[in-house]
């Protein structure tokens, strides 16, 4: 195996040789310090699963009932049967507000509904990203916020939503590793 050297302070190594039993190596000693760590503190496993059965975790079909979507990566999103190219909370409201324009709706009007704060034209700071597409500026919102102002909108004029996310592995998340579908379907 491999060995690398690490530099530790003095104070740090005098701290580690008061753990140690006899005639026991440096590896050693942090070996078993780091499993008594592990032991207090275990990691969630991922639990292996069929393909077929991944996205049947959590099925959301309202923004009332959003579970906790931060430290979630989005897996697929359509957007009025657009598929959304960069994967991220943000460009699932882009594309929304995309169809709302080409919807002929009053986006100014439909944002202040939603709490969503939009510039006409191109703002550069403070959060704001551009969308080219229709030539507004969006301020950036948590993922939470994202998501339900982009459910709100497309219930509001009609576009189907469908996105399938997993939580990712931290502590933080709600459901580490587990997957969601977030389907909005207006028409019923």
């Amino acid at each position: 195996m491999t060995k690398k050297v690490i530099k530790i302070e003095q104070a740090t190594f005098r701290r580690l040789g008061q753990h140690a039993e006899t005639f026991e190596s440096e590896d050693a000693l942090i070996n078993r310090i780091l499993d008594a760590f592990e032991k207090q503190h275990p990691k969630p496993k991922p639990t292996p699963r069929d393909p077929r059965e991944k996205f049947r975790d959590l099925e959301i079909i309202s923004e009332k009932n959003l579970p906790d979507l931060k430290h979630t990566k989005i897996i697929r999103a359509l957007v009025d049967g657009v598929p959304i190219q960069k994967l991220a909370w943000r460009y699932v409201l882009d594309q929304v507000l995309i169809s709302t324009e080409k919807q002929n709706y009053d986006i100014s009007q439909i944002a202040r509904r939603v709490s969503l704060n939009i510039v006409t034209g191109f703002r550069k700071g403070k959060g704001y990203t551009y969308i080219e597409d229709i030539n507004i500026s969006v301020q950036g919102m948590s993922a939470n916020k994202t998501c339900q102002a982009s459910i709100q909108i497309a219930q509001k004029i009609g576009v189907e939503i469908d996105i399938r996310f997993q939580w990712n592995f931290k502590d933080k998340a709600q459901r580490p590793g587990e997957f969601g579908r977030i389907k909005i379907d207006p028409t019923g």
